[in-house]
Formats: structure tokens, C-alpha cells, sequence
């Protein structure tokens, strides 16, 4: 997400998450995100079977 796009915003979904939405087509315009965004965190399992977090993730998406 470096490099920036017209027409969009940066959203942190979570401290460190921050994801590029577009809004060319967005009927609010800029004034409101049409949608809720959360970030879960998906722990990845080692050897040793202990599980620990890692930058993997997965976004959902819920429109208002």
C-alpha cells in the first residue's frame, strides 16, 4: 500500500493493519465508510505445538 491511489482512503482496521479501500464508486462519497471492517488474527502453529500470532490475518468486511 505504497503508493497512493485516487479516490482512496487508508483504513486501520487494527493497530499495525491498515488496508486501502477504494472510493470512486462509493455512494457516500468521502463523508462515511459504508461498511465495518475487523481484523482477527490467526495463530500459526509450531513444532512444539505451541501456537503463536504472526502477521497472518484475515479482514471481514460488513456493509451497513
Amino acid at each position: 500500500m505504497n503508493t497512493p491511489v485516487a479516490h482512496a482512503r487508508i483504513l486501520q482496521v487494527a493497530p499495525g493493519i491498515n488496508m486501502q479501500v477504494s472510493t470512486e464508486h462509493n455512494a457516500f462519497g468521502d463523508q462515511a465508510v459504508p461498511f465495518v471492517a475487523q481484523y482477527q488474527v490467526l495463530p500459526v502453529a509450531e513444532t512444539d505445538g505451541e501456537a503463536l500470532q504472526a502477521r497472518a490475518g484475515v479482514i471481514t468486511l460488513s456493509y451497513q
